[in-house]
């Protein structure tokens, strides 16, 4: 059986004071994934038990709302327990960084490939996930209202904190799915 550690939304490894030890009742990968172009490179995780939330589990919403945004520019954060260097161990805490949303084309031109409408590029100078952060989330916190939106699943890079941008599943394309496999639409209104 598969025990992951739920944090703030993430799955986790490693036991903090604030995380909650969860077995994996299903685990549901998206019908069309494809390990070689990484598209549709998102899955679903339920628990046997369900998710007591405390200071540091909480609900995040689905970004219904930004539906058609880019995102361009936008200042996500990205929390994982990865190396904090190219070929490092994993970090023993929780980790935060802030990133940039940058244009899909300009992330195609540098890494020399095709980006797709589903996913989404991300960029901070000196910063940025590393190995065993992907399939964490990438947040967006709105100014107005404060809630936290879930707009991206962490991907894959050029070693870590490159000059390279980072390619990461972009949330708001796979809405549907989720509410259809789930059932559940967080904070849709």
């Amino acid at each position: 059986s598969l025990l992951l550690y739920f944090f703030t939304s993430l799955l986790l490894y490693f036991f903090t004071s604030l995380s909650i030890p969860l077995s994996v009742s299903t685990f549901i990968r998206h019908p069309s994934y494809n390990p070689t172009s990484k598209a549709n490179d998102i899955a679903l995780v339920q628990t046997f038990d369900t998710i007591v939330f405390n200071p540091g589990v909480g609900r995040v919403c689905l970004p219904f709302r930004f539906g058609t945004s880019s995102f361009e520019n936008a200042r996500l954060s990205a929390l994982g327990w990865g190396a904090i260097d190219f070929g490092a161990p994993s970090s023993k805490e929780l980790l935060q960084t802030t990133l940039s949303v940058v244009s899909s084309t300009s992330c195609g031109t540098k890494l020399f490939r095709t980006i797709l409408a589903s996913q989404m590029c991300t960029f901070a100078a000196g910063n940025d996930t590393c190995q065993n952060d992907s399939g964490g989330p990438l947040y967006y916190t709105d100014p107005n209202s404060q809630l936290v939106y879930s707009i991206g699943v962490v991907g894959f890079g050029v070693a870590c904190a490159s000059s390279f941008p980072s390619v990461n599943t972009r949330v708001t394309s796979y809405l549907d799915w989720i509410s259809s496999t789930t059932g559940y639409t967080f904070c849709e209104k």
